[in-house]
């Protein structure tokens, strides 16, 4: 080795003496001390290329990778079933050009559960879960909650149209199916929203009713883009990349909000396209007495939620306690 000028010159006498010194070097600045951290904006803008900068909503490719697992927290977008799980994803996916999964085998294709964003509906359909256990799988989680006429009324649809061969009317099934499983949709819901209560993980929540608005679902995915991908990487301490990716972002959001309200809709994770829009309209398939029941056995949950100005628009009247239980998101 000599010092030529303000450069050092290394001279190698052998191939081996090459082959040493690199891995000298890969010891000192691979995983050591002295290793220089990754700068996620930057890799991500490589690593997606096309995929995620484009000028033109119509050019907006479905994502094709994961994040490297080192760049991300474990997080669970949790919900009760028909709840809204699906939509988000999608909204996630074509927003931040990233791919998310599901605990269940959701379509032909998809992939194995990767932990980036996790669909979930535990407790329900799974025997071995408990809390413990799923504050050791997941570092935080999102949250959707949808109010219990609508959910009921579209999981019973959905279980329904899964059963071929049935030549009785959706209404007559549901109505049967209504006096049959209300209490147990009841203990149900309670289960899994005390499960992910009691996980007390970092948690963003937002209301499916909300999500329906344009303004307030760009906003849900700006925070969403925050909790998800920025905070967990330190991205606001790291300057280099952060305005170009939440410019890019911020047009994708765009794009896929406007893809989602047109009439050719963007979802494919879920089913209820024209249904979510129409909020509250199940209670048509309840009875008085029903209504009751839900409104007795789940104030406390309706409260929580702050249900109460949604049902007064309906003609349902709910007393809730004036401080409010959960912050929604």
């Amino acid at each position: 080795m000599r010092r030529s000028s303000n450069f050092i010159v290394l001279n190698f006498q052998h191939k081996g003496q090459k082959i040493l010194f690199f891995l000298l070097l890969l010891a000192l600045f691979g995983n050591g001390q002295c290793s220089v951290p990754r700068d996620f904006f930057t890799s991500h803008e490589i690593m997606h290329g096309h995929l995620l900068e484009t000028r033109d909503c119509q050019e907006i490719q479905a994502p094709v990778l994961f994040p490297a697992e080192a760049l991300f927290v474990k997080t669970a977008l949790a919900t009760f079933p028909r709840s809204g799980n699906g939509w988000m994803r999608t909204m996630i996916e074509r927003s931040f050009g990233y791919l998310t999964s599901s605990k269940y085998t959701e379509s032909q294709g998809e992939s194995s559960p990767n932990m980036f964003l996790l669909k979930t509906h535990d407790p329900l359909f799974c025997k071995e879960c408990r809390v413990h256990t799923e504050r050791a799988l997941f570092n935080q989680v999102i949250m959707i909650v949808r109010n219990p006429f609508d959910s009921f009324a579209s999981y019973l649809f959905f279980q329904h149209r899964g059963q071929p061969g049935s030549n009785a009317t959706f209404d007559q099934e549901y109505k049967r199916a209504l006096v049959k499983r209300l209490d147990r949709l009841c203990q149900q819901l309670l289960e899994f929203d005390r499960f992910w209560t009691r996980i007390a993980s970092p948690t963003l929540v937002f209301r499916y009713e909300d999500l329906t608005q344009p303004r307030y679902m760009r906003q849900a995915l700006q925070r969403i883009r925050e909790f998800l991908i920025i905070s967990p990487m330190n991205g606001r301490k790291r300057l280099h990349g952060i305005q170009k990716f939440l410019e890019i972002t911020d047009f994708r959001i765009n794009c896929t909000i406007e893809a989602d309200t047109s009439i050719r809709s963007i979802t494919h994770y879920g089913v209820d396209l024209e249904y979510r829009k129409q909020i509250l309209s199940s209670l048509s398939y309840y009875s008085s007495q029903q209504i009751t029941k839900i409104l007795t056995v789940l104030s406390d949950y309706l409260c929580k939620y702050k249900y109460q100005g949604l049902l007064a628009q309906s003609g349902l009247y709910l007393s809730c306690p004036p401080t409010p239980k959960a912050h929604i998101g």
